[in-house]
């Protein structure tokens, strides 16, 4: 079983720095279990610490999901079969972003803002459009309340230094361009390092990057080189460089008036 996305049912920060932790080792090169954590918050958290937890965490690999109030809503039947409704932690909200962002339905390239989230009612409080903005803006994935539906408001990591590391799709699509760079490479694995290999390595590595621009999955890639690695006769360095698909997350709009006969 491959596992490229965990859910800790817990609302602990303790706990939430132990899986980021084991996410970015088992990210590594060493392990090359490449996963992500999704993580909730407990019911009645304000937004300012939602705000604080992403901060404290800090990793492309780390994402607070954040309904208005921390928690939601849900409905089930009672003996009799009349509905309840009771509250419940966030990490059943981070549990249902988790099911949309693994559907099969999408592929690794797809932003999942405004994708809508299904299994609970509503969120445990209220939250204003600019506080959900703010909030958002320092590295937490809002969920907007726009019942019946729940809406991501932006899906972003809690690292938001830069867009390489703070939308989560990107993340998604380096480490699926790295398994499948792996898949293509195996069959190197054991042949003679004869003149030719290098060129017979870069031509699979061109031909994955070509089907994964196909697939939309990458805009475009350059400078697929294969070289003998100086420091070990028995390795092959190979080195390239890609552009992911980016999701469009703002559309600014300027409107000029004027007096000029058109």
């Amino acid at each position: 079983i491959r596992v490229h996305t965990l859910v800790p049912l817990t609302t602990s920060p303790a706990g939430a720095a132990a899986l980021k932790a084991h996410c970015e080792r088992l990210s590594g090169p060493i392990f090359a279990a490449e996963r992500r954590a999704v993580l909730g918050m407990a019911v009645g958290a304000t937004p300012e610490q939602a705000r604080d937890y992403a901060a404290s965490l800090q990793s492309s690999r780390v994402q607070v999901i954040y309904p208005a109030g921390g928690g939601v809503v849900v409905a089930l039947p009672d003996a009799q079969g009349r509905e309840v409704e009771y509250p419940l932690d966030g990490f059943y909200a981070a549990a249902a972003f988790a099911g949309i962002d693994s559907s099969p339905r999408y592929d690794v390239a797809e932003p999942m803002t405004r994708k809508q989230v299904v299994g609970y009612r509503r969120p445990t409080g209220s939250m204003t459009k600019t506080v959900a903005t703010i909030t958002a803006n320092a590295g937490v994935t809002v969920l907007d309340n726009l019942e019946p539906v729940q809406r991501v408001h932006w899906s972003i990591s809690t690292d938001n230094r830069s867009v390489l590391v703070r939308e989560t799709n990107v993340t998604k699509i380096g480490d699926h361009v790295q398994l499948r760079q792996r898949q293509v490479l195996d069959q190197f694995i054991g042949l003679k390092n004869l003149r030719r290999r290098a060129a017979e390595v870069e031509d699979a590595v061109s031909g994955l990057y070509t089907a994964l621009v196909d697939a939309e999955v990458i805009v475009a890639f350059r400078g697929v080189r294969v070289f003998q690695d100086p420091a070990d006769a028995t390795s092959l360095v190979v080195e390239s460089t890609y552009r992911p698909v980016l999701a469009i997350n703002f559309l600014p709009v300027r409107n000029y008036l004027t007096l000029d006969e058109f």
